[in-house]
């Protein structure tokens, strides 16, 4: 009787084990795509995207929009010239001018209000992507520690 519940709870725990892992491969492979598609995007389209999500966020108005796109599709070239460059130094120092160019004009085009929520907004992607690579460490530390 024993040796048929202990047969029933592992075959129970190597279920609900594969589910999970066939769960987390889903959610990653949306992820996967997704960044596949981003790929695929022009200059202009990112910065439309990017300036779409900020809109809804920070309530833009019409001139607000025209302008960030403008401000962001300048941005996304020089990221583009940059990645195609092998990111070499000269490439490097141009990309960070140009950024630091359009982060200044981009917040010129924000009223205070709108100002603070920015910050408010990037502060909280910052730590979300401080979290996401904490939790990739701890993968990693123990695949590794799977690994010895």
């Amino acid at each position: 009787m024993m040796k048929h519940l202990f047969l029933a709870v592992t075959i129970a725990g190597l279920a609900l084990t594969a589910n999970a892992q066939t769960e987390k491969a889903r959610k990653t492979e949306g992820k996967e795509s997704q960044i596949e598609k981003k790929k695929d995007y022009s200059a202009e389209q990112r910065a439309a995207l990017a300036t779409r999500r900020l809109a809804s966020k920070l309530n833009f108005t019409n001139e607000q929009q025209r302008q960030s796109i403008e401000i962001l599709t300048v941005r996304e070239n020089a990221r583009d010239a940059f990645k195609a460059s092998k990111k070499d130094e000269s490439a490097k120092v141009e990309w960070k001018k140009i950024k630091k160019e359009s982060n200044e004009k981009f917040k010129s085009l924000l009223t205070d209000e709108q100002k603070q929520k920015w910050e408010t907004l990037k502060a909280e992607k910052k730590a979300e992507n401080k979290a996401k690579k904490g939790e990739n460490k701890e993968t990693e530390e123990e695949f590794h520690n799977f690994e010895d």
